[in-house]
């Protein structure tokens, strides 16, 4: 199997990756474009159509930072959409019968306290959406 740098960056395209870079980088842009698709027959648990923005790895070496996501997506069901905000940036929940369209960073640490990974999110406005409409975001 190949691997490394060139590997990765013959694989991606606009539409399957984002950068491959190390953070922060002046002049780095992320631009996607959502089709909102039609509402399925039957409502699943949840569906996400997300653009994930990579960032380099949770924290430095050591650290108790576990994972992290930054998305716009669209999302439908019963999706991670919104947090308490600071300080504890808690998850909350929401059922969505219709698509909407949000951002959210998404993060766990490791708690030594309690011994367990728990995650936290911050997380932007949420925009009611329709079938058929073209949304666009950009991030710079």
């Amino acid at each position: 199997m190949k691997s490394g740098r060139n590997f990765q960056e013959a694989q991606c395209n606009p539409s399957s990756c984002s950068s491959l870079v190390k953070y922060p980088v002046l002049g780095t842009h992320h631009y996607a474009e959502f089709n909102v698709p039609a509402l399925p027959k039957k409502l699943g648990p949840t569906y996400f159509v997300y653009y994930n923005i990579d960032w380099q790895p949770p924290g430095p070496s050591g650290s108790d930072a576990r994972m992290n996501q930054f998305v716009p997506q669209l999302m439908l069901g019963e999706p991670l959409d919104g947090s308490s905000g600071p300080p504890l940036y808690l998850p909350k929940w929401d059922n969505r019968t219709s698509w909407c369209f949000g951002a959210q960073y998404f993060f766990e640490i490791f708690n030594s306290t309690s011994n367990k990974t728990e995650g936290h999110a911050a997380t932007g406005t949420t925009y009611p959406c329709k079938p058929g409409e073209v949304l666009y975001t950009k991030y710079t």
